[in-house]
């Protein structure tokens, strides 16, 4: 990836100052604590609202309101947070429209505006003239129901498109994360992005939450993974016009994706060699990795593991609860590595609408363990919490594993030692009380390294004059990563 490097965000998010619920505050504290860059997207505008659902259309006024008596402080927040090579946030809104799809708008620099465009080309010329990105959204949505209108799609404006978010899949027509979730009727074949790439448009790949409870990179609503020269907004932006980005559900899955000097999102003459290079880091089991061109699969691989080595991967998984349960549980857990080293800690965390005000911290001590604050509640998106542990272990490898805190009006404080050896082929479920219906902690079975990495190479040998490939990568756990494509073209302009 030459000098590039790999870089998580969430610009897609959002929280009371619009359509949503929790502070603007704690969305950005989430954020710098957990990201590397953040846009916090208030709902701006709806150009075509329906006028026969009053209930919905007070609502969505209600928080365009909200939004234009605040936006200055919206700009004045990013500009603060924006901290060169340390945290990069970017200036953006929303734009709604049932005919013409839904827009996020992005502002190259520490200026924005706030602007009511009645028509999606309106809208265009706006952002050409602020040298602004348009990124659609749930875009595999019917037309007429905010699904994206590619006949006034403008790609000079919008290099790349959210494939993934708490919405669903809007890049395969069939998913096993299908658009279910909203009241849109689910996914259009004709409008997937995957079909707008069969016919010739040049689209990067992007992913982000559309959380609406105020919780940047809420797990398993999707993420951005995005290569960049620096980070800085010049740098974030660059890389998302350059499509050096791909869209995850949740697990950070490190991809990258090459042919020569080029890398994801590039753009390539036909007569260029179709030798390409796939560098995977899971973090969980590797299901599959599959290579794609032209919408259909040329090759899959699966890592072959033969012997648990010295690096092992394990996740540790808290929450649950009862079913109809409503009730926050607040957790303080403590992970000490025994006779081993703790090399890595990826927290899986999210939010909902029952724990608004409340946030999820990781502190790391030194190398031999990690602290948590964490709440969890049956109302999240995803009712468990969990991290994955990267450790160097071997035989006498232990990890000490402290739990207390409250669930309702009942505290709670467990502690168990677990070895390595024990969790081979075999995991740990622990209660927090002698209670049926009640909170959980599981110790995943620990995996090899090897499990979770693979590296390929792969030539075409028949290779076009007009083909795209991407990256598509499947965990056990069924998380999932797609690289933005590589194209090689008869006419090559980078359209």
């Amino acid at each position: 990836m030459n000098n590039l490097k790999l870089y998580w965000g969430d610009i897609h998010n959002h929280n009371e100052v619009g359509v949503g619920k929790g502070s603007l505050e704690r969305s950005y504290s989430i954020a710098q604590s957990s990201l590397d860059f953040y846009a916090f997207t208030p709902h701006g505008w709806w150009a075509d609202m329906p006028d026969n659902d009053p209930r919905v259309g007070d609502y969505h006024l209600a928080g365009f309101a909200k939004v234009k008596e605040q936006w200055d402080l919206v700009v004045d927040r990013a500009n603060t947070a924006n901290q060169d090579d340390r945290f990069t946030a970017l200036i953006a809104y929303e734009w709604h429209s049932s005919g013409w799809g839904d827009y996020c708008v992005y502002f190259p620099g520490d200026t924005g505006e706030l602007y009511y465009a009645a028509d999606v080309e309106e809208l265009q010329r706006f952002a050409a003239d602020r040298a602004a990105l348009m990124m659609p959204h749930h875009c595999a949505y019917r037309q007429g129901w905010r699904g994206t209108n590619w006949n006034n799609f403008e790609q000079g404006l919008s290099p790349t498109a959210e494939i993934f978010s708490e919405h669903g899949n809007s890049l395969e027509p069939e998913s096993h994360f299908g658009m279910y979730r909203h009241s849109m009727g689910g996914s259009s074949r004709t409008q997937a992005v995957l079909e707008q790439l069969k016919g010739g448009r040049i689209l990067g790949f992007t992913a982000g939450t559309d959380d609406h409870f105020g919780y940047p990179g809420c797990y398993g609503e999707g993420l951005t993974g995005l290569y960049a020269e620096n980070l800085t907004r010049d740098g974030v932006t660059q890389a998302i016009r350059r499509r050096h980005t791909y869209g995850v559900t949740g697990d950070r899955i490190g991809l990258s994706f090459s042919s020569g000097d080029a890398i994801m999102g590039d753009v390539l003459s036909s007569s260029a060699r179709r030798a390409f290079e796939v560098d995977v880091r899971g973090m969980d089991e590797l299901d599959y990795v599959e290579l794609v061109k032209n919408g259909r699969s040329v090759i899959k691989w699966t890592p072959e593991v033969k012997e648990m080595g010295a690096l092992k991967v394990v996740r540790v998984e808290w929450g649950w609860d009862g079913m109809l349960s409503q009730e926050i549980t607040r957790w303080c857990i403590s992970i000490k590595a025994e006779n081993c080293e703790l090399l890595e800690g990826m927290p899986c965390f999210c939010g909902g609408p029952h724990v608004t005000e409340k946030e999820n911290t990781v502190r790391r001590i030194e190398r031999s363990g990690i602290e948590i604050i964490s709440h969890t509640c049956r109302s999240n998106f995803n009712p468990t919490h969990s991290i994955v542990l990267t450790l160097r272990a071997g035989e006498e490898g232990r990890l000490g594993i402290g739990m207390k805190g409250e669930w309702g009006s009942r505290d709670f404080n467990r502690n168990v030692s677990v070895g390595m050896n024990e969790l081979v082929g075999a995991d740990i479920g622990v209660d927090i009380q002698p209670v049926f219906s009640s909170p959980k902690l599981k110790i995943h079975a620990c995996q090899p390294e090897g499990a979770l990495r693979l590296t390929e190479q792969w030539e075409d040998p028949e290779p076009g004059e007009q083909d795209f490939y991407f990256v598509k990568v499947l965990q056990r756990n069924g998380h999932m990563a797609w690289s933005s494509p590589i194209w090689f073209l008869e006419n090559h302009d980078d359209r």
